[in-house]
C-alpha cells in the first residue's frame, strides 16, 4: 500500500490563499512611503528663491496602489531640472527619486515575501 503525506502542500496552499491581496497591500503600502520619501527628498534638493516650486512637489499613488506620480507642479520645474540655454540645470526631481530605489526595492522584496510567507 503507498501512502501519500500532503499536509505540507496543504499548508503551502494555506499560506498562498490570499497572497495576492497581501501582497497588493504591502506593494500599495511601498508606493505610498516611497513617494512621501521621494518628494521629502526632491524638497531638500529644490532651488529655493521663493519656496513656491518646494511646496509644489507632492505624491499621487495610482488607483490600483502599483505605481505613484511625484514632482512638482509649478511649469518653471522642468527649466530648473534640465537647465535653459541661459542656466545650468539644478537637478532635484530625479536625484531625489533615485536616492530612494535601494529602500523601496528592499520594500517591495520584503512585502512579496510577507505577502507570499505570512
Amino acid at each position: 500500500m503507498i501512502s501519500f503525506d500532503t499536509s505540507d502542500m496543504e499548508r503551502l496552499a494555506a499560506d498562498l490563499d490570499g497572497a495576492e491581496a497581501r501582497v497588493l497591500a504591502g506593494v500599495t503600502r511601498v508606493m505610498d512611503d516611497t513617494g512621501r520619501d521621494s518628494v521629502t527628498a526632491m524638497q531638500g534638493l529644490a532651488r529655493v528663491d521663493t519656496g513656491a516650486m518646494r511646496a509644489s512637489c507632492g505624491y499621487d499613488v495610482d488607483a490600483d496602489g502599483l505605481g505613484f506620480e511625484a514632482g512638482p507642479t509649478v511649469f518653471y520645474a522642468p527649466f530648473n531640472e534640465y537647465g535653459t540655454s541661459r542656466m545650468s540645470p539644478q537637478p532635484f526631481v530625479i536625484p531625489g527619486f533615485e536616492a530612494q530605489l535601494p529602500a523601496a526595492y528592499a520594500a517591495l522584496e520584503q512585502a512579496l515575501v510577507d505577502g507570499i510567507l505570512p
